[in-house]
């Protein structure tokens, strides 16, 4: 790619790739704009909102998947359906019995979930390495705030979470700037610059905002176009089936404040936030395999 195509290529490509132009003019506007003490707290919660109704949204096609494994039937649709809002329920449960359990298993479902946003480009370690990155670099350079973002989430015993977070952060994140001048070496050059700044996003903002820039801006686009691309047909209107998506996000958070304390607090709903998106995770995970189980029991799809 040229310097101009780089430079003046907006939007998502194909394949639901962010232009690094994009990536680059919205790190660098909330870099300039957390060094003000005053405004941080409410770009914190800005983002946490844009994850919860920008980036999370795109899990709700897992709707339209067991629509089409159900092949028409109410009661298949409706099996499926009850088995994943049961396993979200579970996970919600989970977090108020085992918090600090609960946010291990998520962190580690999230790696493995966002490797996949790497895995037909690269090698699994690569993968990994990159996802390990934009959740662990934060611990390197704002290790009190991870710490809080844990201890909001899972209790105040969460800060051992941080510090081990931070013991792997280097290995990862000097693997990841491996595999940046591998893209840069078979002239990919768009991945290699998207890398860089997802990478220093993770690295130089605060964690929740330099987590939604990759969540919204990277892993949410490309699942968007992959889901619409495969899943969705002529019978459904963009914008009301948006909206559905959304609306089913708003319904999680919704339940996961009704169970917190202080629900007004900025802090509490923070928490809430990470809390939904790590519920809605579980049975996101375990999409791939209902897909690979309809396709073994051809009566399911």
């Amino acid at each position: 790619m040229t310097l101009p195509r780089f430079f003046f290529r907006f939007g998502f490509d194909q394949n639901g790739d962010v232009s690094p132009l994009i990536l680059s003019v919205c790190f660098l506007t909330l870099f300039a704009m957390v060094q003000d003490d005053e405004v941080l707290s409410f770009i914190t919660l800005a983002a946490c909102f844009s994850m919860l109704v920008i980036g999370m949204p795109h899990g709700m096609f897992d709707y339209v998947s067991l629509r089409h494994r159900s092949g028409g039937s109410i009661l298949k649709l409706g099996g499926w359906i009850a088995l994943y809002c049961t396993t979200a329920a579970a996970a919600l449960i989970a977090w108020q019995v085992a918090p600090l359990l609960s946010l291990a298993a998520f962190l580690i479902l999230a790696v493995a979930h966002f490797s996949e946003d790497w895995a037909q480009k690269h090698s699994k370690l690569f993968a990994v390495a990159m996802a390990v990155s934009v959740i662990a670099l934060p611990a390197l350079t704002y290790p009190n705030e991870l710490s809080a973002i844990f201890g909001l989430v899972a209790g105040k015993d969460a800060s051992m979470l941080t510090d081990i977070v931070r013991l792997i952060a280097p290995l990862f994140g000097l693997i990841s700037l491996i595999l940046v001048a591998i893209d840069f070496a078979d002239k990919q050059t768009s991945q290699a610059w998207r890398n860089i700044f997802l990478l220093l996003s993770a690295l130089l903002l605060p964690p929740a905002i330099g987590f939604a820039v990759f969540f919204c801006l990277y892993h949410s686009p490309r699942h968007f176009v992959e889901g619409y691309s495969d899943l969705l047909d002529k019978q459904y209107d963009q914008r009301k089936f948006f909206l559905f998506l959304t609306l089913g996000s708003g319904a999680v958070y919704l339940c996961v404040q009704f169970v917190q304390p202080h629900a007004l607090s900025h802090q509490i709903q923070i928490a809430a936030i990470f809390q939904t998106f790590a519920i809605l995770t579980v049975p996101h995970f375990l999409m791939p395999l209902i897909k690979t189980t309809s396709l073994k029991h051809p009566t399911l799809a």
